[in-house]
């Protein structure tokens, strides 16, 4: 896609809102940023979620084998809640590793190539 026909998609959309190119140009830059924070906090959430899972699993299991009562474990394993805490931070840890695989370029561009952003999503829309 050549530059002409990026500028006319921005004013033909720019005439649909009712203001100029340029202003259109102007908050979709200042939108690129909020996105990218926006998918940089997503970004954190989903490498938190499977790390609390797992953190809990590991808390069952010392429960479960009393280390927090007594001073002598007795290996009696992870217990059926740790188990399923694991489980699902082990499942919950793959699906984020993906998710964060495919949102990381999008979240990259907001915050430093903005203009590809924005003629990402225009091209996206059209």
């Amino acid at each position: 896609m050549k530059a002409d026909e990026v500028n006319q998609i921005i004013d033909h959309l720019a005439e649909k809102f009712g203001v100029v190119g340029e202003t259109l140009w102007e908050a979709l830059l200042k939108q690129a940023s909020i996105h990218g924070w926006i998918g940089l906090a997503e970004l954190f959430f989903c490498f938190a979620l499977p790390v609390m899972f797992i953190i809990g699993a590991f808390h069952c299991g010392r429960i479960q084998n009393g280390m927090t009562a007594r001073k002598e474990p007795n290996n009696e394993g992870y217990g059926l809640a740790g188990l399923i805490l694991l489980s699902f931070g082990v499942v919950t840890g793959i699906v984020c590793v993906n998710a964060i695989l495919t949102n990381f370029p999008i979240v990259w561009a907001a915050f430093f190539n903005p203009e590809y952003w924005i003629l990402m999503h225009i091209l996206e829309a059209g």
